[in-house]
């Protein structure tokens, strides 16, 4: 397999990804891009759009396989295994969520399902990895959030429980599994979960970076649904909003998810979460 088309290269794993992928000088990979100015160096690049089926299959063509590193969260999911077999293309891994695990009745989780769904019904030799929180550096909208705070503030107040088990996986971790699940042979028409190597209470968390910030912290339970009332109301009155009621809810629902499977079918090892945070606040310091 030579010709490889990647779909999401120019986010926040995407970029990881590529880099994994720029030694492989067997490989000719294209990158498909939405906007020209973002187009990585030193790849060739597809520009398109995946709201738009035709760019999709005419980007796939020629190609002998697809990394797709987009969200499956937007409804693209069918115009991409379309594509994929009006090209001929074959073997395709995409980069889901664990996130479809969610007990709440949330939208995005009905869009990722049906995406699965699609995906496994083809005739693609296909592969799915579900990652946690992804964090770990620079621009991760999760974890920098925390540490930024933290930096400034030792007092942490957390609606509801500060005892829900959380299981982040470090971006790069994320990325060494995309490349070793796509060339292995063991992963066709499999999915995987691709977590932190243990799990933690969010406590546990926040207290393991205020100790890597050389401060001590204190972490504050407090009644989660007055807080679900404001975020209603920010919501309504936001145009983007920062924070959701969604994103509350699911920092109270434990999060741990094995990931044995991935270790034994492609050798997948991630970081603790304590390395990870470690790395990232050198970054962020740096």
């Amino acid at each position: 397999m030579k010709n490889i088309l990647v779909i999401g290269g120019t986010g926040f794993t995407g970029k990881r990804v590529l880099a994994l992928l720029r030694p492989r000088a067997d490989l000719n990979i294209t990158v498909f891009c939405r906007d020209a100015s973002r187009a990585p160096e030193g790849f060739k690049t597809f520009v398109g759009d995946l709201e738009d089926a035709a760019s999709i299959a005419t980007a796939l063509k020629g190609q002998d396989g697809l990394i797709y590193v987009a969200s499956l969260g937007f409804g693209h999911a069918p115009a991409v295994v379309e594509g994929c077999k009006k090209a001929g293309v074959r073997r395709a891994l995409f980069v889901s969520t664990t996130a479809i695990f969610t007990k709440l009745n949330a939208a995005s989780k009905k869009l990722r399902t049906e995406a699965e769904r699609t995906i496994t019904n083809s005739d693609l030799y296909w592969t799915i990895l579900r990652p946690t929180m992804i964090y770990g550096r620079r621009g991760d909208r999760n974890m920098e959030r925390l540490v930024k705070y933290l930096k400034r503030w030792r007092v942490l107040l957390v609606p509801g429980t500060a005892n829900s088990l959380q299981q982040p996986v470090f971006v790069d971790d994320v990325a060494q599994a995309v490349v070793d699940a796509f060339f292995s042979d063991k992963t066709l028409n499999k999915s995987y979960t691709v977590s932190g190597a243990n799990p933690h209470t969010f406590a546990e968390v926040v207290h393991t970076a205020g100790r890597l910030l050389g401060k001590r912290v204190w972490v504050l339970s407090i009644p989660l649904w007055p807080c679900r009332m404001i975020l209603r109301f920010y919501e309504l009155m936001a145009r983007y909003p920062r924070l959701k009621e969604e994103q509350l809810l699911r920092l109270n629902e434990d999060k741990a998810f094995p990931h044995e499977d991935a270790a034994h079918a492609f050798g997948y090892k991630p970081r603790d979460v304590e390395a990870g945070l470690k790395h990232l606040i050198a970054e962020l310091q740096g």
